[in-house]
């Protein structure tokens, strides 16, 4: 089992979060230390596993940047008026962290964004930042990303462990990986394996396993590996919503970051649960609950059907067509075979609607599908 350390007592008794700004501290230069949670594996020996939210961003309406300056300079310290980000023109900056906004009200972009990296949420703990949070929530933000950073520094052997299950076949939950590696010469310089994909063709979850100790260097190869897992999104929200009200916050984090993707032992089962989890990652996972968010697809329309077809089907076959010179018609028989028009399809929202458009009538649609003798009145 996992046991969790941590460097400051904290309260285990699981409370929700009170009301808004009701326990917002006031702000003091230097006050606040960034605790770590300590996590140690179930073979692991002296050295540790740290896991910590990396990174924030949460979306409002444009005009929620009073509250938002209020809920986030309480922790921070006060901001100052400076350039924005995202293809936003304004904003209010800390250091490294911000909120941004669009001031030119002729824009479509209604929103801001509030934007916390690494730097500033390793200035306050991990309950302060459930605060902010389920205060940003509570006046209605949604959070658009959020990374989990674990860092081993006893699994010399897991950055090599994700490449070589990954190139067997053994990944699960996600169908896609990259492997980086840069080099001086010969000696290695950063190595990085990233699984899955971002924005709207993504899973709404992104996972990098990559060499922290070359990328900083300040430490030999294989010393201190980062697990990184980005939550966007649906996703994002949800596991902030969670987190909110999660027991042990960081171990909740832990094993959504490690859980977002399985390694599998590939025997020829179509069916996940019966391909046994490969020996490493069972090891890895060991004493951890399986977490796993999924990201609400947006239900498919009459317009985004069409759309689908402008960008996606069409060009391609008109391109067949205008390099063979073979009709739209035999192109597509030719690919698919002898296919026929079918009268159930006649209950399909799209077909009836485009039908419509081109000038067929309900009945005519109706008596299609009866005289198929696919439909029954």
């Amino acid at each position: 089992m996992l046991s969790i350390i941590s460097n400051k007592q904290t309260n285990s008794t699981t409370t929700n979060p009170p009301p808004l700004g009701s326990q917002l501290r006031a702000a003091g230069e230097g006050e606040h230390q960034a605790p770590r949670l300590v996590t140690r594996g179930a073979k692991s020996q002296d050295p540790h596993t740290e896991v910590s939210i990396d990174w924030l961003r949460m979306s409002g309406s444009r005009q929620m940047v009073e509250q938002a300056l209020l809920i986030t300079e309480e922790h921070f310290g006060y901001t100052k008026p400076d350039r924005g980000n995202y293809l936003l023109d304004s904003g209010y900056r800390w250091a490294t962290g911000g909120i941004y906004l669009d001031t030119k009200k002729s824009q479509p972009a209604q929103h801001c964004v509030v934007d916390l990296p690494a730097t500033i949420l390793q200035e306050i703990e991990p309950q302060t930042l459930r605060q902010i949070i389920y205060d940003l929530h509570m006046i209605g933000f949604k959070t658009t990303r959020v990374d989990i950073a674990c860092d081993y520094y006893d699994q010399p052997d897991l950055l090599n462990n994700v490449y070589d299950s990954c190139e067997s076949g053994e990944l699960c939950r996600s169908r896609t990986f990259q492997h980086i590696q840069t080099k001086n010469g010969r000696a290695c310089t950063g190595r990085t394996v990233s699984i899955g994909k971002r924005g709207k063709n993504g899973s709404g979850r992104f996972v990098r396993v990559y060499d922290k100790g070359l990328e900083t260097e300040t430490h030999e190869q294989n010393f201190w590996i980062r697990w990184e897992t980005e939550l966007a999104d649906d996703c994002a929200t949800q596991f902030t919503t969670e987190y909110c009200q999660a027991a042990d916050p960081l171990q909740f984090a832990h094993e959504h970051a490690l859980w977002a993707i399985e390694f599998r032992e590939y025997n020829g089962s179509r069916e996940l649960e019966r391909r046994p989890l490969v020996e490493w990652f069972q090891e890895l996972v060991e004493g951890t609950t399986r977490r796993r968010l999924t990201a609400t697809r947006t239900k498919s329309t009459v317009a985004t059907y069409a759309d689908w077809m402008r960008t996606s089907v069409l060009p391609k076959l008109k391109t067949i067509t205008a390099i063979t010179g073979t009709p739209l018609v035999g192109v597509i028989d030719h690919i698919c075979g002898e296919v026929g028009p079918r009268a159930d399809h006649t209950q399909c929202v799209k077909v009836r609607t485009i039908c419509k458009s081109l000038g067929a009538s309900n009945r005519q649609i109706t008596t299609y599908g009866v005289y198929r003798g696919e439909i029954h009145e």
